[in-house]
């Protein structure tokens, strides 16, 4: 008898989003779930995006977009208006945390005294 060498079988099977079943997301997504999840939509969002929105970063125009934020920016952070806008903005939202605060404990307990004046003055 002869020894055959052993026979190794290596393929691959290579798929395009056509050929692969609209709810391969059964084996690994819970029972109902899976319908919400076909592999086809989610196949026709990566098509749309790699043909549409990606592409847009290579093009003239969108890079001079890209070119006049990054200017504004940097004129905004180099004269300090960044700085300005964020103690403005800051200062607002501390307020506007106080009185929200205050009026949940308001429910509570009704202030009294000078303080609670003052507060419900404003």
């Amino acid at each position: 008898m002869i020894n055959k060498p052993p026979f190794i079988n290596c393929h691959t099977h290579i798929f395009t989003g056509d050929h692969v079943p609209s709810y391969l997301a059964k084996t690994f997504v819970p029972s109902p779930f899976y319908f919400f999840f076909p592999l086809s939509l989610i196949v026709k969002l990566f098509r749309f995006w790699y043909n549409n929105p990606y592409r847009w970063q290579f093009q003239p125009w969108y890079k001079k977009i890209i070119e006049c934020v990054y200017k504004i920016k940097m004129l905004g952070s180099r004269t300090g208006f960044n700085r300005l806008i964020s103690t403005i903005l800051g200062l607002f939202l501390t307020i506007h945390v106080f009185y929200i605060l205050y009026d949940w404990i308001s429910i509570v307990s009704k202030p009294t005294g000078g303080f609670g004046k003052m507060a419900n003055y404003f």
